[in-house]
């Protein structure tokens, strides 16, 4: 009813060609999408359907329907149930058509709500209760046995493509943790490596720290001695000028005194 209702073409093509509704999309309602498609779709449904009730699960049906509904529109039998099976989960790998498919969800949300799924389920009893009425009990019988044996090999059907994926995704998971696991070796090797380095460089930047202070402390020594040589040195100038001062003072006396005595001598020649 829901996919006639939005979907009449869709539907009308799934009519001609005979595809029912349980052959798309029992594996979705049962599994809540977990089977096919990729986690991040997977994740933010269970979120929604936590939050929101079992509604979520057929607007994101419909909305799986309707953004695919071209390409369905252009299959035949094989061909549809093969796009589900395979293409569809692939498509939504792509973010872009994740947020597509939450943003058509979301469109849907006034139209496919709890009291609209409580009346069509109400139709629907009340529809398989006149039919029953009109029904003969045999055939009845008969037809719903047929149909439950069509659905028991379905679902094993459905249960043994599960447990072939299970044992691939089983296989495929080993292998990946195989490579984690020597990948994390190779990583903790080189951690290892790196941290050997690291204390040696530790070490060699301690010894230079070492080599530095002690440099500074001989440096500070030698500008503490050459502080006091500079300084006897200045005393010890100091000392020579003041000899050197007296020296000459004396020597310029000595020289006057020798000058008056010449001047003596040469008066004296001169009375004589």
């Amino acid at each position: 009813r829901l996919v006639d209702e939005h979907l009449h073409e869709l539907h009308e093509h799934f009519i001609s060609k005979s595809i029912e509704t349980h052959m798309y999309c029992s594996q979705w309602f049962l599994t809540i999408f977990t089977a096919k498609f990729p986690l991040n779709i997977t994740f933010q449904i269970m979120d929604m359907f936590l939050c929101e009730g079992v509604s979520i699960e057929f607007q994101i049906a419909l909305s799986l329907l309707k953004l695919t509904q071209h390409d369905l529109m252009s299959l035949d039998f094989e061909g549809i149930l093969n796009y589900f099976r395979v293409n569809l989960p692939k498509r939504f790998c792509n973010e872009e058509e994740c947020r597509n498919l939450f943003k058509t969800a979301q469109s849907y949300s006034n139209k496919i709500t709890q009291r609209k799924l409580k009346k069509l389920e109400k139709d629907y009893q009340l529809f398989l209760e006149h039919q029953a009425q009109l029904e003969d009990p045999v055939v009845r019988m008969e037809r719903e046995n047929k149909q439950l044996q069509e659905t028991v090999l379905r679902l094993q059907r459905e249960n043994d493509d599960l447990a072939g994926e299970l044992v691939s995704s089983k296989v495929a998971l080993r292998a990946d943790m195989d490579k984690l696991e020597e990948r994390i070796d190779i990583l903790s090797k080189e951690c290892r490596a790196q941290k050997s380095s690291s204390d040696a460089a530790n070490l060699f930047i301690h010894e230079l720290k070492e080599e530095l202070q002690e440099a500074k402390e001989t440096y500070q020594r030698a500008m503490i001695q050459l502080a006091e040589e500079r300084q006897q040195h200045e005393v010890a100038v100091s000392e020579y000028k003041q000899l050197f001062q007296q020296l000459d003072e004396g020597h310029q006396k000595q020289k006057e005194e020798l000058n008056q005595e010449l001047l003596e001598v040469k008066v004296h020649n001169a009375h004589l």
